[in-house]
């Protein structure tokens, strides 16, 4: 397993790398020393407010180990608990990529997910497989607000095995139980007071960014000023190099605090570029990250003559408050703080309009790059949650095709209400509904999003609205709706085959199954299964949704019929083949099936090992 398997195509990978060190870096030796003495602890709990080089310095630790070390930057999108889960997973692949997470993995793929503590029962089987000790930093934790996330990282922190160490970077301590790690000295604990820099470090740090010797009374006097706040201290340089008066800035600490005097510093680095390079930084401030071609688009080549990559390495030469999410220095982010400042300034600079405009340029850059949940969150931003919706309704189909629905249910839940009832959605709906068993919903879905398409209210193309009336016609032949007898399931499905984009592989084998199931309901089983087995001959060398379907459709067959040798003989050949593919749902089918054959058969010692597996990975199998 390695991060660029499917499983792992909707995730962020900007997330899983750590910032990149800059040049200007004082060494952190006292806070190392530390570290290095605490080897045996299972937790590093930094917990510090903005500005104090919390990342920074937890990157200076890691990076002088032999240990493998993964890193996830959390935000507010990943607090679901199950986006949270393969987040953490890509992470600590990432460190160690060989397959270890199957067994977590198999979980994720449950229609309903359980427990936490259960969840992270499983995840700590996984974690005990690796072949070789891993630190994990979760940076930004108190972006993550989800208390079933917290009771997972509790548990996992409870029982967390030799092999694995956890680091936590977080601006206020979360809510997790910790009090029996402290009382056997698991937990190290490094605050704001240990994070503040020495008169000696905040010399170093002065010297190094003005790029000539400090007095050492003014670097005393601004290291005292600012409580060795590192930010402060960063600030304050950045103003010297810029050739602000000593007095001047001593005054201002003097009178302010450091805290006080941060917005007045970071408007006057910004107040001392020129205009163009300023509208640069205010510009990509809309974005939580950027890359090159990203610059060019919401710039507008507001630098004329300079690309977005030469506006990036002047940046990053400069220390504008840039940080690199990865080593080939594609991709960046501003520190927190200064995006704030920076955010502020775009609302007095730009009309809302205008600002609306920036998010609309990322949200179609990010759809076209393949970053949908980027893409649904700026077209929110920007004021258009139709486009939002959009977005969602036009990549719904290749996210289910490829059996990563929980992806889907994260884009459904950015959405405002608003939106939600829009037809193409409300169908979304029933997909997920059905994966879910939640068979009673289907029927007021199904009507509701019909009566829309027929209201034709909703801006879609003739193409668009017929393609979606195939997914209602779909569910319509459907066995969940016995509202209509074999016949008009037929018809159904023939009318959904005829509508449905083949490629759309979900609901088009969805409606092939019903279409042949509904032959066999009305009497034709022999047509039903030659179909099925002419279908099967031509994707012999492909297994897929299709071909699991059709191969359940002859076991479906076969058990309806009570042609035990034959179902027999089918349901091996399908619990082979789901084995081979790792489709876990046609796995249980499968030993249903086959075990039921073997009791008819009178073969119940197999039966038992069979119906014992199945009862084992139940959640795992439909929810029926």
């Amino acid at each position: 397993m390695t991060i660029d398997d499917p499983i792992f195509d909707q995730v962020l990978k900007t997330k899983l790398y750590p910032p990149r060190v800059p040049g200007q870096l004082v060494r952190r030796e006292r806070l190392l020393e530390r570290l290095r003495r605490d080897r045996r602890c299972h937790l590093v709990l930094v917990s510090a407010p903005p500005g104090y080089g919390k990342s920074l310095t937890m990157l200076q630790w890691l990076q002088e180990t032999d240990e493998p070390y993964a890193w996830l930057s959390a935000d507010e999108y990943d607090d679901r608990f199950d986006t949270f889960l393969i987040y953490l997973i890509a992470a600590i692949t990432t460190a160690v990529p060989v397959s270890w997470a199957d067994n977590t993995l198999s979980v994720l793929q449950q229609a309903r997910l359980p427990a936490a503590e259960k969840v992270a029962d499983v995840f700590l089987q996984d974690v005990q497989s690796l072949p070789a000790k891993v630190r994990l930093v979760i940076d930004d934790y108190h972006a993550l607000a989800n208390m079933d996330i917290h009771r997972f990282m509790s548990r996992v922190l409870q029982y967390c095995p030799a092999n694995f160490c956890l680091v936590l970077i977080t601006r206020a301590d979360p809510p997790l139980t910790l009090s029996r790690m402290r009382g056997l000295g698991e937990v190290l604990e490094i605050r704001g007071a240990d994070l503040r820099f020495s008169p000696q470090e905040a010399a170093d740090l002065l010297e190094e960014i003005v790029g000539s010797p400090m007095e050492p009374e003014l670097a005393a006097t601004l290291s005292e000023s600012a409580e060795g706040w590192p930010v402060g201290l960063r600030l304050a340089a950045m103003s010297l190099r810029e050739g602000v008066d000593h007095e001047v800035l001593l005054r201002r600490y003097a009178n302010g605090g450091p805290r006080l005097v941060t917005d007045y510093l970071l408007s006057e680095v910004l107040d001392n570029l020129p205009n163009e390079q300023r509208l640069l930084l205010l510009r990509t401030a809309v974005v939580d990250r950027f890359c090159a071609p990203l610059v060019d688009v919401l710039t507008e080549q507001s630098l004329p003559g300079s690309s977005g990559k030469e506006c990036l390495d002047s940046m990053w030469g400069a220390n504008f408050f840039l940080i690199a999410l990865d080593d080939q220095g594609a991709w960046y982010r501003y520190h927190h703080l200064f995006r704030q400042l920076l955010e502020q300034q775009l609302w007095r600079v730009f009309s809302p309009a205008a600002i609306r405009g920036m998010h609309a340029a990322a949200a179609a850059w990010f759809e076209a790059n393949g970053y949908i949940e980027d893409a649904i969150i700026h077209a929110i931003e920007a004021g258009d949650s139709l486009a939002a919706a959009r977005i969602v309704e036009a990549h719904a189909h290749r996210v289910i095709d490829q059996e990563q629905w929980r992806i889907l249910e994260q884009w459904i839940h950015l959405l405002p209400a608003d939106v939600r009832r829009r037809p193409a959605l409300l169908l979304v709906e029933v997909i997920l509904n059905q994966i879910r068993y939640r068979i009673g919903s289907l029927p007021a879905l199904l009507d509701e999003a019909e009566e829309g398409l027929r209201a034709g209210q909703h801006n879609y193309t003739p193409a668009q609205s017929t393609a979606w009336q195939g997914v209602i016609n779909a569910y319509r032949a459907t066995a969940f709706l016995p509202r209509h007898g074999s016949e008009e399931a037929l018809h159904y499905a023939r009318l959904a085959k005829q509508q449905v984009d083949p490629a759309n592989l979900y609901v088009y084998s969805l409606a092939e199954f019903w279409e042949l199931y509904a032959l066999h309901q009305a009497g034709h089983s022999a047509e039903a299964l030659r179909h099925a087995q002419a279908h099967l001959m031509r994707l012999s060398s492909h297994i897929d949704l299709r071909t699991n379907r059709f191969m359940m459709l002859r076991c479906g067959v076969y058990f309806a019929e009570a042609q035990i040798p034959d179902l027999l003989k089918a349901a091996e050949a399908y619990f082979a083949m789901t084995g081979r593919a790792g489709h876990r749902l046609g796995q249980g089918w499968s030993r249903f099936f086959l075990g039921w054959a073997y009791y008819q058969a009178h073969e119940l010692d197999k039966a038992e090992a069979l119906f014992e597996q199945l009862w084992a990975t139940r959640q795992e199998a439909h929810m029926r």
